[in-house]
């Protein structure tokens, strides 16, 4: 009875080691991923650069409405 006893607790030992390491490296891949993705799609959208189109226009160009 001892020696089953010890088999199962060493299983289960095992068992939840492994799965610590499992969660752990789950949570280093989703950072990493999340990481990548913040650099390729969030960051870049923040502050888009953007071109300033001027345009110039002559004085007698200009239609003023309000002027009787």
């Amino acid at each position: 009875m001892l020696a089953v006893m010890a088999g199962v607790s060493a299983q289960l030992r095992i068992t939840t080691q492994t799965y610590e390491a499992l969660l752990k490296d789950r949570a280093i891949i989703a950072a990493e991923v999340m990481h990548e993705y913040d650099t390729k799609f969030v960051y870049p959208r923040i502050n888009p650069i953007r071109t300033d189109a001027c345009v110039q226009t002559h004085q007698g160009e200009i239609v003023n409405i309000w002027e009787d």
